[in-house]
């Protein structure tokens, strides 16, 4: 090897340095830049046919530029037989353009289980929680798991 193809050990693995490869020729799982964080009082919006949320907590986790993120919030729907739509913060900010740019789930596990999508509010630049309540007699626990890359 000559002098010209060394790496200096400083740009290694740091900051718009270099990665280095392993013996598979991979990138080892230590040199990518990863992050998480929990949020027990998320900031949600009351959008289509709900009274109240409340509890919203979620943890994530970002991968370069892909950020995954689990909670639950509690719901309680206006009306029976209704498109319920909830606006969920982003733990980390990204400008969506298509409501495809989140992938995503919601559902509710009781006696009226209910299920929907979450995707991207491009106007607001946040999650959309989107379902059909069928009962709105009494607040609701739901799940959520969602998924989006960061656009600048």
């Amino acid at each position: 090897m000559a002098f010209r193809d060394w790496i200096l050990s400083s740009l290694k693995a740091v900051a718009n340095g270099v990665a280095t490869l392993d013996g598979s020729g991979l990138v080892p799982f230590s040199q990518v830049p990863v992050s998480s964080g929990e949020d027990l009082a998320v900031t949600t919006f009351n959008t289509t046919n709900i009274s109240a949320s409340s509890n919203c907590s979620y943890q994530w986790i970002r991968f370069n530029n892909y950020v995954m993120v689990t909670g639950q919030v509690t719901i309680t729907e206006n009306s029976n037989n209704a498109n319920t739509i909830l606006g969920v913060a982003l733990p980390i900010a990204s400008n969506f353009t298509l409501s495809t740019d989140i992938h995503g789930v919601v559902n509710k596990y009781d006696n009226s289980a209910s299920e929907g999508i979450v995707d991207a509010d491009t106007v607001n630049n946040r999650a959309l929680l989107t379902f059909y309540c069928g009962n709105a007699s009494a607040a609701h626990l739901y799940h959520f798991h969602f998924s989006y890359k960061i656009k600048p």
